[in-house]
């Protein structure tokens, strides 16, 4: 089903904002800067969105949906075996597409600082993590593996010196192998 015009300039919107906020921070987030941006005009920015929050909530939403979609996609590449959603999310993580495209530090500040805006956050967790409960056998090796990485992703997207190259790559690897055990 293709997207109508209205939806693709919704899209627009949000994927411009995502980039504003991460290449020049939140506090350059201005309805101007984004419509500009976007191409259109602060009018066509204010028809989809009628306020600076109601942008926010839903660049947050975007990118939780995005994200989502891309699990799902990796996820479907897999065998179907136990721990497939769970390798799905490693290797969802380990691609600058999805999530780690669309958020930054600044995003992530700015959605902390208002608890509605934490909402969609804690919602797609909860759904995640009834993936994480049917998805393998054991509970405690599947959590083990979403916290690492998940880990991983925070480490990175707050500069945090994560693991590069080989080590990753290793560790990387040892948590796909983790997905596919029954234990430790």
């Amino acid at each position: 089903m293709s997207k109508s015009k209205s939806e693709m300039t919704r899209e627009t919107i949000l994927v411009e904002a995502c980039q504003l906020v991460a290449i020049e921070g939140v506090t350059h987030l201005t309805l101007e800067g984004v419509a500009k941006k976007a191409g259109i005009s602060k009018g066509g920015l204010l028809y989809h969105f009628p306020s600076k929050d109601a942008l926010i909530k839903a660049m947050i939403d975007y990118v939780m949906e995005i994200s989502n979609q891309h699990i799902e996609e990796k996820a479907a590449l897999e065998e179907d075996s136990a721990g497939k959603w769970l390798r799905g999310f490693v290797n969802s993580s380990v691609e600058q597409t999805g999530l780690r495209f669309l958020m930054s530090s600044g995003l992530l500040a700015t959605m902390l600082s208002n608890p509605e805006w934490v909402e969609s956050w804690r919602d797609r967790y909860v759904e995640w993590h009834k993936y994480i409960e049917k998805d393998h056998h054991n509970l405690i090796l599947s959590y083990i593996v979403f916290l690492a990485v998940d880990g991983l992703w925070y480490a990175d997207l707050l500069g945090l010196n994560s693991p590069q190259g080989e080590l990753r790559k290793k560790i990387l690897d040892t948590l796909i192998e983790l997905t596919k055990k029954d234990s430790l």
